[in-house]
């Protein structure tokens, strides 16, 4: 095995450790504080740290300015892969185990890849297609067996479905808009513009935020910037 597949194998196992465990957190504070609360305040926390990133790998903040030009495109990218990814994914914590949906979210790859070749945006391949869905599948029908209650298992696996959607396409389109920009510098523009779409409901319904608890808090900035942000930067 060559350096380079070694260590795109190291990464991609490094990001679904990191996903696996801030959905088991993300599963505890969906039970202590409102879902798009918490989605918003792991957004707001994910783009400090990104930030934060961007400062000490790229050392001038002011040079993503420009890509102030790419903010229709920063727009929609923010929505399929963050505001509605996240919201949908939470949602679906409250009637799955986040192991259930763990095992949904697997099929991003799949439903990437076949995205990708139906729209002639990824090579197409028989062999790579009968591997995807055969994890695809497999991911599912393992989801639906370990849950109990039908009624709300189903609408927890349409909603953790939707959310995988969601992110293939914007793991297609962030390789169409995102090429030839500085990705941390993009990647944190994304971010901020998906927390501060969170900002109204904050203002208008502040109450969450007054009563949280120190261990929430904890929970939201070990979401934000030791799971979600760097996970995001390897992805």
């Amino acid at each position: 095995m060559s350096f380079l597949k070694g260590r795109l194998l190291f990464f991609t196992f490094t990001i679904l450790a990191l996903f696996s465990i801030s959905w088991l957190l993300s599963k505890n504070l969906v039970n202590s504080i409102p879902v798009m609360h918490a989605v918003g305040l792991r957004l707001c926390a994910t783009a400090a740290a990104l930030w934060l990133i961007v400062v000490f790998r790229e050392k001038a903040v002011l040079r993503s300015l420009p890509l102030l030009a790419m903010m229709p495109s920063f727009l929609i990218l923010s929505v399929l892969g963050f505001s509605l990814y996240f919201v949908c994914s939470f949602g679906a914590l409250k009637s799955l185990k986040a192991s259930d949906l763990t095992m949904v979210l697997a099929t991003i790859p799949g439903i990437t890849y076949i995205l990708g070749a139906l729209t002639h945006g990824l090579e197409f391949s028989w062999l790579k297609l009968g591997g995807v869905i055969i994890v695809s599948v497999a991911a599912v029908a393992f989801n639906i067996n370990s849950v109990e209650d039908g009624y709300y298992s189903l609408i927890g696996i349409g909603l953790a479905l939707i959310a995988a959607l969601s992110y293939s396409i914007y793991g297609l389109l962030s390789k169409r808009y995102l090429k030839n920009l500085p990705l941390l510098s993009a990647l944190a523009w994304i971010t901020t513009i998906s927390a501060a779409s969170f900002m109204p409901l904050f203002i208008f319904d502040s109450a969450p935020l007054l009563h949280l608890k120190l261990e929430d808090i904890f929970k939201i900035l070990i979401l934000g910037a030791f799971l979600s942000a760097p996970g995001y930067v390897l992805y």
